[in-house]
């Protein structure tokens, strides 16, 4: 097993899975991993980033429906094993994607955190029968900008946080590896810590990905405005300034710039059970992976 693939076995499955079809989720070498974990807190971030299914639930008056979408895996949040005193241990992985202050899936997962995605991993030949899925479920966590119109969502998720910490045994486990962070919180305040992972993962996507924060509501009607024309003429690409920049056009990208940055959510996903089905192999097989409450990882097989 390669240096990097700490934790529970499903983590290492798919680490394993991701390292091997490089076309579908980027460059995930071991040396890549190593050397972007050479500061204990950073995540890892891909280059070309997973596509998965990301389910939440919506709730009204009238009816309780499951929401689902494409949404990308952006990074582990993870630590090398080898420094000693380093959070969250490798065995309470945290998973990040991110998603958009403004839409719907916002108010869905404060109303309810729990979620599961679906997460496929094809072969990329016709000789390669690879067919891996997970099914992973947890606790959603958002953690937007923690100043200007985000602030009291910020404020939402630190309280959860600490609340956690007053649940009996049995209700906190979906909180273990949010709560195992507050020891690096002893090097800078919460709110430090979680914003520089916030700009970190903002900072790694292309320019023509960050432009997407920085149109109208996702979702919104599109004759709000001016329909079809006035789309054209929104932000295709946005790019920090420096100072190579005219007045003027340092002007406009610290603009777009600000306005993506603070629309951009971080979504941390705290896993507590996973299904693993592998149909590339004969007979297929089928594993079923969960958490106890002290964080140890429990493994099952199943039929598939």
């Amino acid at each position: 097993m390669s240096k990097f693939q700490n934790g529970p076995h499903w983590k290492a499955l798919l680490e394993r899975a991701l390292s091997k079809y490089p076309d579908q989720t980027g460059e995930f070498s071991a040396q890549r991993l190593q050397k972007s974990t050479l500061n204990p807190l950073s995540p890892t971030y891909l280059d070309s980033h997973t596509v998965i299914q990301l389910a939440t639930i919506a709730s009204d008056s009238q009816r309780t429906l499951p929401k689902v979408r494409s949404h990308i895996f952006r990074s582990f949040l993870q630590v090398d094993s080898g420094i000693s005193g380093a959070f969250p241990p490798p065995h309470l992985p945290l998973l990040i994607t991110s998603t958009d202050l403004r839409t719907p899936k916002v108010s869905q997962i404060k109303a309810n955190s729990n979620i599961e995605f679906a997460w496929w991993i094809n072969g990329d030949t016709d000789d390669d029968k690879t067919r891996i899925q997970f099914r992973i479920s947890g606790k959603a966590f958002l953690i937007p900008s923690p100043s200007g119109p985000s602030q009291d969502l910020y404020s939402e998720f630190e309280k959860t946080v600490q609340e956690s910490f007053k649940l009996p045994r049995s209700e906190a486990q979906g909180y273990l590896g949010l709560q195992s962070l507050s020891n690096a919180y002893q090097q800078s305040s919460p709110k430090e810590f979680w914003e520089s992972h916030r700009q970190a993962a903002f900072r790694s996507l292309s320019a023509h990905m960050k432009a997407s924060w920085c149109k109208p509501p996702p979702g919104t009607p599109l004759s709000l405005y001016g329909g079809p024309e006035a789309a054209k003429k929104w932000p295709v690409r946005v790019e920090e300034p420096d100072d190579s920049d005219s007045p003027e056009e340092r002007e406009k990208k610290q603009k777009n710039w600000d306005q993506a940055l603070g629309n951009f959510v971080l979504v941390v996903i705290e896993p507590v059970e996973v299904d693993f089905v592998d149909l590339g192999v004969q007979p297929d097989k089928r594993f079923r992976f969960w958490r106890d409450e002290k964080g140890v990882w429990g493994e099952q097989e199943l039929v598939p």
